[in-house]
């Protein structure tokens, strides 16, 4: 987790979200765990988690209810604290909601 999002500090609460054709969008769910120890967290879409070290030095992969259909994933954001946002791309780029400044 922490090779894709290296600004995580252990300790704080960040909440997941992000945006998918499937029709339950809060049932995506962001998998980690580690294969030495076969422990596997879940992180649902929209959902706040407080990062510990197992989480930033585990292994990331996204999941939908029915596993067997391939779906779409965008707008992929973790940020800090227990509310979800609207979506900023990372880096140069800023996205702002209309009528904001």
């Amino acid at each position: 987790l922490s090779e894709l999002v290296p600004d995580l500090v252990v300790g704080n609460t960040y909440t997941l979200s992000l945006q998918s054709e499937y029709h339950d969008r809060e049932e995506i769910t962001l998998i980690y765990g580690t294969d030495s120890n076969r422990i596997v967290y879940r992180w649902l879409n929209g959902n706040s988690r407080t990062i510990t070290q197992t989480d930033l030095d585990s292994i990331v992969y996204f999941q939908a209810p029915t596993s067997m259909v391939p779906i779409n994933i965008w707008d992929i954001q973790i940020e800090e604290g227990t509310v979800a946002t609207p979506y900023q791309p990372y880096g140069e780029n800023t996205y702002l909601p209309q009528n904001q400044q």
